[in-house]
């Protein structure tokens, strides 16, 4: 980023208040549209219709009049959503306008409170996926099914392959390769890291220690560290596992965080195969607590309601983050 003169400054601070005070309006004329209509005050005033008073008067389109009411209409009769709305804005709401009823309002207002919008889309479609699954409380179903366009040549070769056999059987096959490759991997960090630790403690005298390194060096030795922030070898691995993508089942955002399911604050260790991806909502659904049977694979995640307020791993997310806020003092 190129250094700004004072001109600069002046204009880029002008420009941000300008458009926060912007938003802040927006947000109040679009909290006014259902007693507007309501009342016909676009045509007592002479206005074609409520879009054309909309977009006259406050620069509104026809798309955002419409989605607005949609929302508003939804939570006319919820006074903690209605308040929600009217500190955060309707589009907090959005993501669940169509699971809001007056049994789980205190449920969602709590939620939309307290939860950034794609951390509350992300929340609100795992519960989605798992209330529509009849007479289970599985979030993700077995078997989904997966359609993609590749070249003809390519899909010619895969055809062969997989022979008489089915898809199923062809994709374990390749997903077991991909494993075993990453599995050497795994083992090539390790070898490296134990090599290192042998040299530090010198005793690579003793050469019989690197053949029976796995009895003889602990997991808890190997991936000791001070820092919080894991090798790059480390890193690129544990990305590797998931191609980049977050880890959450069924989620194909970019993974932004390296989160430890064994808590770095209570093992300061960085084991990768402790270590899942997570794109930013799902990293915040984990550490507020709403994601039960983490030391499990992520396919056997399961989303909590509430949170565990005496889960070890959620009262060190809320000291860690204290500290942290207070750093920021």
């Amino acid at each position: 980023m190129k250094k700004l003169s004072e001109k600069d400054k002046t204009l880029h601070t002008q420009f941000s208040r300008y458009g926060r005070n912007a938003r802040e309006w927006m947000r109040k004329c679009v909290l006014l549209l259902p007693e507007i209509e309501r009342n016909h005050v676009w045509e007592k005033k002479g206005f074609g219709d409520i879009y054309e008073y909309a977009a006259k008067l406050a620069g509104m389109t026809h798309e955002m009049v419409n989605e607005s009411l949609r929302v508003l209409h939804k939570i006319e009769d919820k006074p903690l959503l209605q308040k929600v709305a009217e500190e955060k804005g309707i589009n907090i709401i959005r993501p669940i306008v169509s699971m809001i009823n007056k049994e789980n309002e205190k449920f969602w207002a709590e939620k939309a409170s307290t939860m950034s919008k794609p951390t509350l889309e992300a929340y609100a479609k795992a519960i989605r996926e798992e209330s529509q699954r009849p007479g289970s409380s599985e979030i993700f179903p077995e078997k989904v099914e997966i359609r993609m366009e590749i070249p003809r040549d390519l899909a010619e070769k895969l055809q062969k392959l997989k022979g008489q056999n089915g898809w199923e059987d062809l994709m374990k096959e390749f997903l077991k390769l991909r494993e075993e490759k990453l599995a050497a991997e795994l083992k090539e960090i390790e070898q490296k890291e134990i090599k290192k630790l042998i040299k530090k403690k010198n005793l690579n005298r003793n050469k019989k220690i690197l053949e029976n390194n796995r009895t003889t060096i602990s997991k808890n030795d190997l991936y000791k560290a001070k820092s919080h922030a894991p090798s790059n070898k480390i890193k690129k691995y544990v990305l590797r596992k998931t191609n980049h993508t977050c880890g959450f089942p069924g989620c194909k955002k970019p993974a932004e965080n390296l989160h430890h399911t064994e808590r770095f604050a209570i093992t300061h260790q960085h084991n990768p195969e402790k270590i899942i991806p997570l794109c930013k909502a799902h990293h915040e659904l984990v550490h507020d607590g709403l994601v039960k049977n983490e030391d499990a694979s992520p396919h056997e995640w399961k989303i909590r309601l509430e949170t565990d307020m005496a889960d070890l791993k959620f009262l060190v997310d809320q000291r860690m983050e204290y500290y942290r806020q207070k750093a920021l003092l």
